[in-house]
């Protein structure tokens, strides 16, 4: 709690507005992107983000350019992944999407159903259609699951379905506090003041760029 309080500390010092979200931060984010137009999708590794109903998905963006596998090292490039595109592609809706999810496995059923992939669970879903018949059609296998990995779906779908959410229409994003961010980052915990001053030039030049390009939109 205390290393999440003083993350969102730093970022507002940084001018970055901070959202609590009242549950999963990857269902607020979702349902943020598809409420309020001047958000254009959500970062996040997780694929659940589409089952909730993220419009647009940002995967791998990050400074590092490669990422350590079971079998090496790999390049990684930011990834976007369009929900309408993926739905279309699939000839499927979002409540079917859910249900595939669920088959393969989500963050609240993350084994899924053994025996059953993308492929097959695809296929299912296609075939049978309305959720309660993609699963009356494999709960026998749901039944036969140990305790553990065992799963209610209709409990799952609701959660995808009906998140519990926050509607925020107005953000605020404030000015970069170089002196509270010094404070957290050198005093706190003794990073180097010489490399936390590189970055707030960056920082300082990102700003005075921007607001040049700002300045040209307007013929100025």
């Amino acid at each position: 709690d205390e290393m999440i309080e003083e993350s969102k500390e730093l970022l507002k010092a940084m001018g970055i507005e901070v959202v609590q979200a009242p549950s999963e931060g990857e269902s607020e984010c979702a349902f943020l992107n598809r409420e309020n137009e001047n958000i254009y999708g959500v970062v996040s590794q997780d694929y659940d983000s589409l089952l909730f109903g993220a419009e647009n998905l940002i995967q791998n963006l990050t400074l590092a350019r490669k990422r350590k596998t079971i079998s090496g090292w790999v390049e990684i490039k930011p990834e976007l992944i369009e929900l309408r595109r993926v739905l279309n592609l699939l000839e499927i809706d979002r409540d079917q999407l859910i249900c595939l999810g669920i088959l393969v496995g989500t963050d609240y059923n993350p084994k899924g159903i053994p025996g059953i992939g993308q492929k097959k669970a695809l296929e299912l879903v296609k075939k049978y259609k309305q959720p309660v018949l993609i699963f009356d059609a494999v709960e026998d296998k749901i039944e036969d699951l140990n305790e553990e990995n065992k799963f209610n779906w209709q409990e799952i779908f609701e959660l995808f379905h009906k998140p519990n959410v926050e509607k925020i229409d107005d953000f605020e994003f404030g000015k970069i506090d170089e002196e509270k961010i010094k404070e957290i980052l050198v005093e706190r915990h003794e990073f180097s003041d010489t490399r936390i001053e590189n970055q707030l030039e960056k920082l300082r030049k990102l700003k005075e760029k921007k607001k040049q390009t700002g300045l040209g939109e307007w013929g100025i």
